[in-house]
This record gives structure tokens, sequence and C-alpha cells, in this order.
């Protein structure tokens, strides 16, 4: 009989261990599920403020092509006055540019032109990150007006041609005739080698022939920067932005955790997919699940106290049952 009631409280301590892991399992799996949607939710909220920035971007592109468009040939300081104005509306812009389209044989004649306001003026290409005279080819891209000229100086004269990344976007929005960004870049303008992206729209003349393009020159820090400053969300987690056409090669963010993303969504940005990924975030999960375990553990304490004072209970009356027999003999 005693036997029996030593082991009458085991059903009962495995049947609230059971209910305990059960319940939370299903409880975590519930804060699992939410944490993801969570991410998902602020995710797609954060693709459309990037995708915003880069409409703003585009628009300004918009108003210089169509500047261009109305008027034909401009100077080169309505071109400046023009769009130091969109400039001032945007952080995000490191420059507005304007390249025309120069064959061999005027190339000359474009650098004489400039020379009356800028005299060491030169159509330019990079090599092993130095400014050269660029070399002899049918046709350049030179950038010929750039606003703000200050911080850009090393812009000017550098021919778009020259570079194969800049090169493909450009003969891409001579073919759409759309805005084209371009895969990441190193700021030709910048002398601490921050990467950006360039948007670029082709321009037509009033017959209808190629005339080169208006370009912007975007730092993808700014545009990161101003989208995350938008939601308190992103305060506490670690983004990457990666461009997908071009075989994921990262935008902005620690390429180290290139193949670890706990939530991510594609997008597309003037005619190429960037993927926002959120690669790490810090705990914010629910106590819930934890609150289950503390209860179940406190359950089965307070069963095996009273299984113990029960216990204890009965020897005192076993006890007492025995001296009151032994009293009676």
């Amino acid at each position: 009989m005693d036997g029996k009631k030593n082991y009458s409280i085991v059903p009962i301590i495995g049947l609230i261990v059971f209910i305990t892991v059960a319940v939370f399992f299903s409880v975590n799996n519930y804060e699992e599920v939410r944490e993801k949607e969570l991410l998902k939710n602020n995710l797609e909220k954060f693709s459309l403020l990037i995708k915003k920035e880069m409409d703003l971007n585009i628009n300004s592109l918009h108003a210089v092509q169509s500047l261009f468009g109305v008027a034909g040939k401009i100077q080169r300081e309505t071109f400046g006055n023009f769009a130091s104005r969109m400039i001032s509306r945007n952080e995000s812009i490191q420059a507005l540019e304007w390249a025309p389209k120069v064959r061999y044989e005027e190339l000359k004649r474009y650098e004489s032109e400039a020379r009356k306001d800028f005299k060491d003026f030169k159509i330019k290409e990079k090599t092993d990150s130095v400014m050269v005279d660029a070399a002899k080819r049918d046709v350049y891209y030179p950038v010929y007006y750039v606003e703000p000229y200050l911080g850009n100086e090393s812009a000017l004269g550098f021919d778009l041609g020259s570079s194969s990344v800049r090169l493909k976007a450009l003969i891409q929005a001579q073919t759409t005739n759309l805005p084209v960004a371009s895969a990441k870049i190193n700021l030709v303008q910048s002398k601490e080698s921050k990467t950006g992206v360039l948007v670029i729209m082709a321009l037509k003349n009033r017959e209808n022939k190629d005339a080169g393009f208006v370009l912007g020159a975007y730092k993808i820090e700014e545009i990161i920067a101003n989208a995350l400053k938008s939601s308190d969300f992103f305060q506490n987690v670690k983004i990457r932005i990666s461009d997908v056409t071009n075989e994921k090669e990262i935008l902005y963010g620690d390429a180290t955790e290139q193949n670890h993303a706990l939530s991510s969504i594609r997008f597309d940005v003037a005619g190429r997919v960037w993927e926002a990924s959120i690669t790490s975030r810090e705990s914010n999960l629910s106590l819930k699940s934890y609150f289950v375990l503390f209860f179940g553990l406190a359950l089965i304490v307070f069963t095996l106290y009273g299984e113990w004072q029960r216990r204890i209970h009965e020897r005192r009356l076993i006890g007492l049952n025995e001296r009151l027999q032994s009293e009676y003999k």
C-alpha cells in the first residue's frame, strides 16, 4: 500500500512535464512565425522607402532631361543653376551631369570649348586608379557639365564609355529609352572611395538622334540611411542590400554575412533587381514561452512540496496512532 502511495505522484509529474513541454513549443513556434511576419512586413515597407528615394532621384533626372528637350543645347551656367535646385532638395545626390556624344573627330573642339571655363580640361579615363588622357576610340561620352563642380572636380571630363560598368548602363538606357541604374561603382568624385550608383537617361535632339545622356551619381549610403531613419524598427537590426542583377554584389552592409538572412525581399530599381535582407536583430522575442516553462516548473515544485507535506503529516498520524495503541496495551 505504501509503495503505491510513493509512486502515485510520478504520473502526475509526468503529465505536468508533458503539458509544459507541449505548450512551450507551441508558444515558441507561434512567436517565431509572428517574428518572421514582422520582419517580412517591415522589409516590404523598407523596400518601398528605398524605391521612393530612387523615384525622387529619377524625377530630378526627368526634369533635367526636359530642360534639354525644350531648350536644345543649353549653357553651362543655365545647367548649373537648374541642377543646383534639384540637388538642394536631396542629399543623396552626389552630382547631376550631362555627357554629350562626342565623336573622335570632334574631340579637340569639345576640349577647346570647355577650356574657356576650365583651362586644364581634358577628356580622360581612369587607369589603375589614376586619371589619364582618354585612349583613341570612335565615340566618347565625357562628363561635360557637372553640378556641383566643387567636390566633383575629378568627374569633369571623365569618359563614361571608358568604364565597362558605365558603358553597359549607357547602352541599355539608349536602347530602352528608360531610366537605367548602373551596377555599383566607385564614385570618381569622392576622395573617400565611396560607393554609389548611376542612374542614366538618354537624350534625343530635335531630329530624334542620340545626343548623349543626363545622369545622376547617387550615394548608396545616403539612400539607405534616408530609408532607415524613417522607421524605428531598423535601429536594432543589421541590413544588407545586394544587387541580384550583378550576382548579388553587396551594395550596403556586411559582406561576411552574405549567405545568412533572417528575411529577404527583392524589388526593382530602374531596371535592376535589388535585394534587401535582415542579417541579424537584437532578440525581441516575447517571454511567453519562458513563462510557460517557469509556470510548469513552479507547478512541479508545488506538487512535490504538497506530496512532501502530505507524507510528513501521514507519518505524524502513524506515529500518533502507534503511541495511542501502546498506551492502551
